[in-house]
């Protein structure tokens, strides 16, 4: 997938949409409102990861995967909250 903005809000807006049953619908509504309409995509996903990390969520590789493409895609694969986010992966059993 080429890196336009177009493609860069979509993917962020599907590592988020993988993820929304895990927040609250004011976190959602939030996340999104960043994400879509403010232009904020990468504040959008860091205030996910907060909030996940916040209430000890756990999510799946295949979550993980969504977000690391978006940071790959806005070249912030070093990016602390990615770092974060994945010691919050539960392996497959």
């Amino acid at each position: 997938m080429p890196m336009t903005r177009e493609n860069i809000i979509l993917q962020c807006e599907t590592a988020a949409l993988g993820v929304l049953d895990l927040l609250s619908a004011a976190q959602k509504k939030e996340a999104l409102e960043y994400i879509l309409r403010r232009d904020e995509w990468l504040l959008g996903l860091e205030f996910i990861i907060d909030w996940l990390d916040e209430y000890d969520q756990k999510i799946s590789s295949a979550q993980f995967t969504e977000f690391e493409k978006a940071y790959k895609m806005m070249a912030l694969t070093n990016d602390e909250r990615l770092h974060l986010l994945r010691s919050m992966v539960i392996e497959a059993s």
